[in-house]
């Protein structure tokens, strides 16, 4: 295999500049103190002055530019053949792991569990979980799993930085994936019972530690041998913490991935020499630039998609010119070229996502520019323009992925057991880019309002169907309803304020809200956010009720507010979602789930306020002042 060479515990001798046998080494520092001298004059003619890899490892510069620096010496070497050394390989060069460093990373990578568990769990995972995110390889990731296993830990006991780097992380990127796995794993089963070394200890419990061991692999390793492993790994441990509940933590973890990614060039696919690719076989060549090509276009949904529920910047972007978005191919198998997916052919799990981006995905940074702008009235024409592109792209959609009646033929597939929910949560998410791009005029145009109100029911519904899917499992993750939360206090907001409005889908609303409170309760008995999320719901529930039994509907549901498009919208409606939430609580404490006929029977007022402080123009601080009027 190919080695880094590193100063370990034991310091490696160092060949003279030009010598032959460093020349199967990647990315070497061939720096010699007797060539060098502390505080002599620089030899322009050495390898190391110009090394390409002191100027990406030591000074920072990037490698995937050529405006720089760095690239102004690239051009230097190509008109002046001054022999700078430019070859690629497949990392930068490593710092130094002393010896404690070391002993960290064996002490990590003991929290893995027996061979036996991990082939049970991973088989899960290619079965059940990869589908919704589609980060890892199955081919590649069984291929390295099978290197790890033969590593000797005489190996581990010398130094890790001997590993090939793909090698050195991949027990990073296991942990995650095992984490992962646990989530989503039937609570019953025996066969893993090993696994909770202490009483009362949950698989929750275990991913946690699993996860957190990871995470500290990743961060010991650094950011000098970055692989796709290491942006794989952190994409893995940011849909940790989100399906943890741990939202803003996820965010900030899937923006270290994003940049570990752009380090790595995966914005940039135009033109991928062969000699940048860490692979000499051609297929392999071809897969590894497709793995690159999805990973960035999957990171730039997750941060696009975020910043839209967070309310928070976008770091990612696809330009024209410089990515090519990947193309729809059939399944992985052996020894094989990708092959370009047909109707006839079983759809993939990236198929899926394609199918989400090409629809409503692509348009979240619209939708976050005009949520950023707060809802101006002179956007509307762009609000409109979104949602009719949405919907002819969702008339366009192929049959396997429509809404009413679906081409079910590959649904009992072996391969394909995971479509039926791969397709609910496409679902959720079309209809949670047409909510969005609407929100920010719920106060002011009545049009956006009924729209906003019939894509929230539409998630809450493919919400229910996902979690019917699921029950056989019982998966405890926040993720399962994580739109779900957006959908109900969107709704719920919508009758509070607009009680008159949208009658006709009353019934189906409350039925909605129901659930979703069910649901929250059910999955709070073992997250902390989603206890909030069911305090918030029920606090606003409560406010629903007596709204709707005070309110006659009049001859003109949209009477009141029918010209309100001129008006601007007094709140900013990111801060109605995700963003707060972790502040957000209500003072009702909330005993085992009932949904009692008179929701405020013996409340006092103070028990439908949200506790916490809020600034004037937040949403929780609007409900809380918020005068209701009495319809007659």
């Amino acid at each position: 295999m190919s080695l880094c060479q590193y100063e370990g515990l034991e310091p490696p001798e160092i060949p003279l500049s030009g010598d032959s046998s460093s020349s199967g080494t990647c990315n070497e520092l061939n720096v010699d103190s007797r060539t060098i001298e502390p505080n002599g004059p620089l030899d322009l003619n050495t390898d190391t002055a110009l090394d390409r890899n002191v100027l990406v490892s030591g000074l920072g510069y990037s490698a995937h530019t050529s405006h720089s620096t760095l690239g102004v010496l690239g051009a230097l070497e190509t008109h002046s053949n001054i022999g700078i050394p430019f070859s690629a390989s497949k990392e930068t060069v490593g710092g130094n792991l002393q010896y404690d460093i070391a002993s960290k990373y064996k002490d990590s990578v003991r929290h893995l569990p027996a061979s036996h568990h991990i082939h049970q769990l991973l088989d899960f995972f290619f079965s059940y979980v990869n589908w919704a995110y589609d980060v890892i390889d199955e081919i590649i990731f069984r291929r390295q799993l099978e290197s790890w296993t033969n590593i000797p830990y005489s190996m581990l006991q010398r130094d890790p930085n001997e590993l090939d780097p793909e090698i050195r992380v991949f027990p990073a990127l296991l942990l995650q994936v095992l984490a992962q796995t646990l989530l989503y794993h039937p609570s019953d089963d025996g066969t893993l019972v090993s696994l909770k070394y202490m009483p009362g200890m949950s698989f929750h419990d275990v991913a946690k530690e699993l996860s957190e061991a990871g995470a500290t692999i990743l961060d010991l390793l650094g950011k000098r041998c970055l692989t796709l492993g290491t942006v794989q790994t952190g994409l893995l441990r940011a849909a940790f913490l989100k399906s943890s509940g741990l939202v803003v933590e996820a965010w900030h973890t899937l923006g270290s991935a994003i940049r570990d990614a752009q380090e790595l060039g995966l914005h940039f696919n135009e033109d991928i020499s062969e000699q940048r690719l860490p692979c000499s076989d051609a297929e392999e060549a071809v897969w590894y630039h497709e793995r690159r090509s999805r990973l960035w276009l999957i990171l730039h949904i997750w941060d696009t998609h975020m910043a839209v529920v967070l309310g928070r910047p976008i770091a990612t972007q696809l330009q024209q010119g410089i990515f090519t978005l990947p193309q729809d191919v059939c399944a992985r198998q052996e020894w094989t070229l990708p092959t370009k997916r047909t109707e006839a052919d079983s759809p993939t799990a990236f198929s899926v996502i394609l199918a989400g981006y090409n629809t409503a995905y692509q348009y979240f940074p619209t939708i976050h520019r005009i949520e950023q702008k707060g809802g101006r009235q002179e956007d509307y024409v762009t609000v409109d323009k979104v949602h009719a592109a949405i919907m002819q792209n969702i008339h366009s959609l192929p049959s396997w992925c429509r809404a009413d009646e679906p081409d079910s033929r590959y649904d009992r597939e072996v391969g394909c057991t995971w479509l039926p929910a791969a397709r609910e949560t496409f679902w959720s998410l079309v209809h949670f880019a047409l909510l969005a791009l609407h929100r920010p005029y719920i106060f002011s145009a009545p049009e956006s309002r009924t729209r906003a109100l019939k894509a929230g029911l539409q998630i809450l519904n493919a919400q229910s169907r996902l979690f019917r899917l699921f029950e056989p499992q019982q998966p405890k993750v926040f993720n399962m309803i994580y739109a779900s939360f957006d959908a109900l206090v969107l709704v719920a907001a919508i009758y509070i304020l607009y009680p008159q409005e949208n009658r006709e889908d009353l019934k189906e609303s409350l039925q909605s809200i129901e659930w979703g409170l069910s649901t929250l309760a059910t999955l709070g008995e073992h997250n902390e956010m989603a206890r909030t999320a069911h305090g918030v719901v029920l606090a606003l529930y409560r406010r629903l009720k007596p709204r709707l039994d005070n309110c006659r509907p009049s001859a003109s549901m949209n009477g009141e507010s029918s010209d309100n498009i001129h008006a601007p919208a007094p709140r900013p409606m990111q801060d109605l979602f995700f963003q707060h939430l972790s502040s957000v609580t209500s003072s009702v404490t909330n005993p085992p789930f009932t949904l009692p006929d008179d929701l405020t029977l013996g409340l006092p007022d103070t028990a439908l306020q949200f506790g916490g402080t809020y600034p004037s123009d937040s949403f929780w601080n609007f409900m809380n002042e918020y005068t209701f009027p009495t319809f007659y």
